[in-house]
Order: structure tokens, then sequence, then C-alpha cells
């Protein structure tokens, strides 16, 4: 194969003339391994293609392809898709295109590898020191040493860590997006090969990224805290637009309202596993008072739940207001009540509890 071949094949696979559209032979065709006959690219029989035949170097270079997971739908095309049109590209997969690209959480693994190995290459000082298993087996004992452990485990599976945070966007944004012009009402599932494209559009970026600043020789620390501070809230804000169909406007402050209750969900998680640690270990306060200040935080986010819809659907254009604010209100005098009876029993503690909780 000359060097224009394969150049050529390359501009196939990135851009193929015929995306999203088949060619079906017409010519009756005697299947290889059943002997069924007919009409079309695969037998309907055992599913075997048409052109299934005499083993040539193209049928070795496939097969080595396919212990990889490469040898089928194109990962250079799906790659240049979510970097040229994500919105679209992701929109296509969620909604049944499923041969628009290769599989999602396969494609997820490949690229985190790689960009593992090509991170060793381009920055070997920074990965080197963050790989040190020796160090991480000898790190302090206690609430230090678990830190360093998860820092560890995030590093060594960066393409699970990342999944795992953007995993928290998938509820948020099933309830904030799922009346949106675009892909209304998508589920759950759809949501999670959401994130998981994000997820691999993230680090092409960070690819792209790093290389520039090894370039202009600055650290990969100034890398990483650019990336995930400014990079990938506006990948996923621009994706989100293209993806849902709303405004500049409409898409953000749905956006931060996502990444609202997302913090929201997860510190009633970490704030759970308190009330876990004081039932068995004891503390300063009661377990009634313990369950009452929970029960406060989940009031309060089901309230901002009730608001943020009315506000998303505006509701009170077909019920009316007074329907419009009928759950919000119930909840905020649900909460009022705990609120009261907390103050009660210990004064200021629901109250400073609520502001840290909102306000971090």
């Amino acid at each position: 194969m000359s060097l224009s071949d394969v150049i050529n094949e390359l501009l196939v696979l990135i851009h193929h003339p015929r995306a999203g559209s088949y060619e079906i032979g017409d010519e009756t065709r005697s299947c290889v391994n059943c002997g069924h006959e007919y009409q079309g690219n695969f037998c309907p029989a055992c599913g075997q293609k048409a052109t299934a035949g005499r083993i040539t170097w193209t049928t070795v270079r496939s097969g080595v392809m396919d212990v990889w997971g490469l040898g089928s739908r194109s990962l250079v095309r799906s790659l240049w898709n979510l970097i040229v049109r994500p919105g679209s590209f992701i929109s296509d997969y969620i909604n049944g295109k499923w041969q628009v690209s290769f599989p999602p959480v396969k494609m997820l693994v490949i690229v985190a590898i790689s960009l593992y190995f090509i991170g060793r290459l381009i920055y070997p000082e920074f990965w080197n020191d963050l790989f040190d298993e020796e160090k991480a087996e000898s790190a302090a004992s206690g609430a230090v040493g678990f830190i360093d452990n998860v820092v560890y485990w995030i590093v060594s599976h960066p393409e699970w860590a990342l999944l795992f945070l953007l995993s928290s966007l998938i509820v948020p944004t099933w309830f904030v997006f799922r009346h949106a012009p675009r892909n209304t009402l998508h589920t759950l599932p759809q949501g999670f090969f959401i994130q998981v494209f994000l997820c691999v559009q993230f680090y092409l970026w960070l690819f792209v990224l790093s290389a520039i600043f090894r370039l202009c020789g600055a650290g990969l620390e100034l890398a990483f805290t650019i990336s995930f501070a400014v990079m990938l809230p506006v990948m996923v804000y621009v994706d989100y637009k293209s993806l849902f169909g709303y405004g500049w406007w409409g898409t953000l402050w749905r956006l931060v309202v996502s990444f609202q209750l997302a913090y929201m969900i997860l510190a009633v998680l970490i704030f759970t596993s308190v009330i876990c640690d004081r039932l068995v270990l004891g503390g300063d306060l009661s377990i009634p008072m313990l369950f009452v200040r929970l029960l406060c935080v989940v009031a309060f986010i089901v309230l901002y739940i009730f608001v943020i819809d009315m506000i998303n659907r505006r509701t009170w254009r077909t019920a009316g207001r007074l329907k419009a604010l009928k759950y919000p209100l119930i909840m905020l005098g649900v909460m009022l009540v705990l609120v009261v009876i907390g103050e009660l029993v210990a004064p200021g503690s629901i109250s400073k509890l609520l502001t840290l909780f909102y306000f971090g």
C-alpha cells in the first residue's frame, strides 16, 4: 500500500463521504457460512457479511484491530466529530444512530489509556511523581492516607474518575433539561452516554492543551488547572446548548442549576455519612436532632427543585400563579416547621447548617 493510499484511507475515515447512508446490494448471494440465499450486505440467517470470502491482508488487519476494538466503526471519525460537532454527534447516538459512533465506553478507555502513555512522553517528570507506587503505599494513615489513596486511584484510573465526576450531572441534567426543545424527555441511560462522550471530548482537549503548554515551556499542573476550572465548564456549556436547543442564556442558567443540584446531592450523601458516624461514635447532638437537620436539608432541596421546575416549565402560563406555587409553598411550610423545631432544640444550628449547605 502506497503513501497516497494510506492518506486517502485516513481521509475517508475522517470525512466519510456517505456518513449516515448505506448502499444495499440488490444481487442475490449465497452465504459462504450457512448457504442461505439473500439480497443485501449481510446474511439474514447467520449475520455474516456479504464480503466474507477469501482471507486477505485486509482480513488480517481487521482481525488484529478487532483485538483492540478498532475493527468496526471508525474511532478516528468519532473523535473528529466530537471535536467539530459534538452536540449533533451525541444527539445522533442517544437517538438510536449507533452506527455513526465508535462504542462510547470502549472509546473512553482507549482515549484515556492513550493519553496516559502520551502524557508520560510529554511530561515524564510529572507522571513519574504521580505514579510512584512506593510513595503511595507508604502514605500516612488515617484521613491523610485515605486522601492520598483516593488521589492515587484518580490518576491511575483517569477515565473512570472523570466519568464518576460527570455522572453526578446525570440526574440534574435529566431533571432540568427534560423539557428542552431538542432531545425532550431524554432518559437517565441516555444521560449516562452523554457524560461518557463528554469525558472523551474533555480528554481530547486536555491532550491538545497539554501539548500547547509543553511547547510554551509551562508545567502540566497549570494545564490541569485551566482544563478543569475553565475548559470543562465551557465545553459542557457549548455541548449542552447544541444538544438541547436552548439559547445561550437559557442553557447557562439551567447548567448552573444542574451543577448546584449535583452539589446538593453530594452534600446530602456526605451529611448522611456524618449521621451514620454519629450513630456509631456519638456526638454533641442527639440522634433526633441529627435527623431533623437531615430532613430540613432534604426539604430545602425539594423546595429548590419545585421552584426551578416552575420557572423552567413556566407553569403559571397554563395553570395560573396559584396552582404553579402550590407545591413550592407546601414545601416551604414544611421546611419552616423543621427550622422552628430545630431552632427550639439547638438555637442557631439549622440556620447555620443551611447557610453552609447552600453557600459551601
